[in-house]
């Protein structure tokens, strides 16, 4: 038992620091939403989790790239979208659509 809580530990660790676990760094992603934007203009969410991080989990990826656009959001690098309405992608889908601000 010592070993299993020593390794959720480490496991714990490692994530908070970003080092390992399984899903990439926010600042990561934020630069993936940036240059798939600066490629292709528009983008979905779920775009963003096809094209580059299809070997994580869907749901927890789509949650991440939200995430990581609402920062993008905060700092005015780009627009979140849903049915043409802006929002703040927290409150999104994988449906989401994003935008670089001009």
């Amino acid at each position: 038992m010592r070993n299993s809580l020593k390794s959720l530990i480490d496991f714990t660790m490692r994530r908070i620091m970003g080092f390992g676990g399984d899903v990439p760094r926010t600042e990561d992603v934020q630069n993936s939403i940036l240059k798939l934007l600066q490629d292709h203009g528009k983008i979905e969410a779920i775009q963003v989790v096809e094209l580059l991080y299809n070997n994580h989990a869907r749901d927890r990826m789509v949650r991440e790239v939200l995430q990581a656009a609402q920062i993008l959001v905060n700092h005015g690098q780009i627009q979140a979208f849903d049915a043409g309405t802006r929002i703040d992608p927290v409150y999104g889908n994988e449906a989401t659509q994003f935008k670089l601000v001009l």
